[in-house]
C-alpha cells in the first residue's frame, strides 16, 4: 500500500509540473484552480506514504511558511485590500513549494532527476504545438490572432503578451517560455544528464526545432539571449549544439530584419523608460520601509503592469525589496541557496559551471520579466534541484518513475 500511494504522489506531481508550464495559470471556469487541486492531492498522498520529510526540512518549511504568513498580514494591514495579498501568498508559496516538493519526492526515491528534466521538456514541447496551432488556425479562419490569445488570457485570469512578427506569425508569449532555455540544455546536454535518447538525431533534432520556435514566438530579447547563451556554452561539450549552432548562426543573421526591430524599435524603446520609470518608483517606496517593507500585494497605483495582477512588476526583484524589505530579501537569498548548495560546493567541472550560469541567467530574469514568482518559476527551480542531485549521487537514474520496493527500502533507511 505504502509503494502504491507513493507511486500515485509521483504521479500526480508529475501532472503537476507538466501543467504549471503547459498552462498559463491555473485558474478554469467557475473558479476552479486545477494545479492547486493537483497540488494539494499530491502533498496528500506524499504525506500518506510516509516519506521521510527530515527534521531540518520540516523546520525550513515552517519558517517560510511564518515568514510567509507575516507579509501576508503585513500587505493586508498595510494596503487594507485582502484579495491581492493572498494572491501574491499564492503565487509565491506555490514557487517555493514545487521545487521543495521535488526535493523531498527526488530524495526518498519516488520520483527521478530524470523525470523531471523530461516534464520540462515535454511541457515546452506541448507549448510549441500550442502556438503552431493556434497559428494555424487564425490563419486559416482568418480570425484576429490578437483578439483570440486575448480571449484566451481572459479565460485564465492571466496576459499572454502578443503582437505582430511578420507574415502570419505573431507574438505568443507565456510565463512557461522562460522555461525554454532550460529544456533547450536538457535536450543538448541529455546524454550527460541521464537521457541516452537525446543523443539520438532523430530525437534531438525534432524537439529542438519545436523548443526554438517557441523561444522565437515568444518574441522576448532574454529569452532569445540565454538561449544563445545556452548553445554557445554547451558548444564544446556537446556535438548536437555545435551542429545547430552552424544552422542556428545563418538563419539568426538572415532573419535579422525579422528580429532587429525586437531590439531597435520605438515600441522596443518605450518598454525600456517604462522599467526606467518604474525603478525610482518602487526604490522611493522601499526607503519608507526598508527592514520589513509594506507586505505581499503591495503596489503603487499609478505604476501597474498587469491588470490582472497589479503588484506584478517586470522588476521583479526591486518589486520583492519594496513588498518584503530587506528582511525578506535575506529569506529569498538563503532560499536561493538552498536551490544550488547541491552543485554549488562540488568540484568546479564543466557541468557545474554550467548549472552555475544557468541559474544566473534565469535569476537575473527577475530584472525583466514577472516570472520570477509563478507556478512555472517553481518547475525552473525544481530543475537546479534535480541537477544537484543528480551531480552529486553520480549514478545512473532509473527508468521507471518509482524505483523497486528493495531499493526503496534501501534509500529510506
Amino acid at each position: 500500500m505504502i509503494i502504491s500511494t507513493k507511486r500515485f504522489a509521483g504521479y500526480l506531481f508529475m501532472l503537476l509540473l507538466f501543467l504549471s508550464l503547459a498552462l498559463p495559470s491555473g485558474h478554469l471556469p467557475h473558479g476552479l484552480n486545477i494545479k492547486i487541486v493537483i497540488f494539494g492531492g499530491g502533498v496528500a498522498f506524499t504525506l500518506f506514504g510516509g516519506l521521510r520529510v527530515g527534521a531540518k526540512f520540516a523546520f525550513f518549511a515552517l519558517l517560510i511558511a511564518v515568514f510567509l504568513d507575516i507579509e501576508t498580514v503585513s500587505g493586508i494591514m498595510q494596503s487594507g485590500n485582502v484579495q491581492l495579498p493572498l494572491l501574491e501568498l499564492k503565487s509565491l508559496a506555490v514557487t517555493v513549494a514545487i521545487p521543495g516538493m521535488t526535493y523531498l519526492l527526488v530524495r526518498n526515491g519516488v520520483i527521478s532527476p530524470r523525470n523531471v528534466f523530461l516534464v520540462i521538456v515535454c511541457s515546452t514541447v506541448a507549448i510549441a504545438f500550442g502556438k503552431i496551432g493556434l497559428l494555424v488556425y487564425a490563419a486559416v479562419e482568418r480570425v484576429n490572432f490578437i483578439a483570440l490569445t486575448r480571449s484566451i488570457g481572459s479565460l485564465f485570469h492571466d496576459q499572454i503578451m502578443t503582437m505582430h512578427i511578420a507574415g502570419p506569425l505573431y507574438r505568443f508569449q507565456v510565463p512557461a517560455d522562460l522555461g525554454a532555455p532550460i529544456a533547450t540544455y536538457i535536450v543538448l546536454m541529455g546524454e550527460r544528464l541521464g537521457i541516452d535518447a537525446f543523443a539520438r538525431k532523430r530525437v534531438a533534432w525534432p524537439l529542438l526545432s519545436l523548443i526554438l520556435l517557441t523561444g522565437f514566438l515568444a518574441y522576448s530579447r532574454y529569452t532569445w539571449v540565454f538561449i544563445a547563451a545556452v548553445m554557445v556554452m554547451t558548444l564544446a561539450r556537446s556535438k548536437t549544439s555545435r551542429q545547430w549552432f552552424l544552422i542556428v548562426a545563418p538563419v539568426l543573421i538572415f532573419s535579422l530584419s525579422v528580429m532587429a526591430p525586437r531590439f531597435f524599435s520605438p515600441g522596443t524603446a518605450v518598454s525600456d523608460n517604462i522599467r526606467l520609470e518604474q525603478l525610482p518608483v518602487l526604490m522611493a517606496q522601499f526607503e519608507t520601509r526598508p527592514w520589513f517593507g509594506h507586505g505581499l500585494g503591495f503596489y503603487v497605483a499609478h505604476s501597474v503592469s498587469d491588470k490582472y495582477n497589479p503588484f506584478s512588476y517586470e522588476l521583479q526583484w526591486v518589486a520583492i525589496l519594496m513588498q518584503v524589505g530587506l528582511g525578506g530579501l535575506m529569506v529569498f537569498l538563503t532560499l536561493l541557496w538552498s536551490l544550488v548548495r547541491y552543485f554549488s560546493l562540488l568540484p568546479l567541472k564543466p557541468m557545474t559551471v554550467e548549472l552555475l550560469m544557468l541559474f544566473a541567467f534565469w535569476v537575473f530574469s527577475g530584472m525583466f520579466s514577472p516570472n520570477l514568482v509563478s507556478s512555472a518559476a517553481g518547475v525552473i527551480f525544481s530543475f537546479f534541484v534535480a541537477a544537484g542531485f543528480q551531480l552529486r549521487e553520480n549514478r545512473a537514474q532509473p527508468h521507471e518513475l518509482n524505483l523497486s520496493p528493495n531499493r526503496l527500502a534501501t534509500q529510506n533507511g
